[in-house]
């Protein structure tokens, strides 16, 4: 009986466990949802940080999307969604959606929606609800891919629209 107890607590606490994890969307779905993804590395910068643009891989970058406006090859953002503990030098990837920023911006963008520090050449996606590990090469690969596949997908219905 104890063991059937304990059997019990055990389960309840991996399913209690799975329904508190984050739930994230997978990377190709996430990456529909993103207006801007951009590699930078991180600069000290008067009282804190700025990040230098290392590589867009999505969107077109210009410092005209941003509320705040950095100079040219950079962009400010906040300290939270995976961009605490920040230091100089390290690379992270930033996600930018259209739809998480205050109606006060008029469109421009305020903030990441979240970002993956690059830690050994290596990036964790999603790593607070069920962790995906990639290497760099693999994460950016991953993420072209898939906004080649969005791309194809938007010019074909382009093109069937017009017959």
């Amino acid at each position: 009986m104890k063991q059937l107890a304990t059997l019990i607590a055990f389960t309840f606490a991996i399913i209690a466990g799975v329904a508190r994890a984050e739930t994230w969307p997978t990377l190709p779905q996430y990456v529909d949802d993103c207006v801007l993804i951009v590699l930078c590395r991180t600069e000290r910068f008067k009282d804190g940080f700025r990040y230098k643009i290392e590589e867009t891989w999505k969107g077109v970058y210009s410092p005209a999307l941003f509320y705040h406006t950095p100079d040219e090859g950079y962009l400010f953002t906040g300290s939270w969604h995976g961009n605490e503990s920040q230091k100089e030098g390290v690379q992270t990837v930033f996600f930018f959606t259209a739809g998480n920023h205050p109606s006060w911006t008029k469109g421009k963008l305020l903030d990441h929606s979240t970002s993956f520090q690059v830690a050994d050449g290596k990036v964790i996606y999603a790593s607070t609800g069920f962790p995906k590990d990639y290497t760099l090469s693999d994460f950016r690969k991953a993420i072209s891919e898939r906004v080649r596949q969005s791309f194809a997908d938007e010019l074909e219905k382009r093109v069937q629209s017009n017959k």
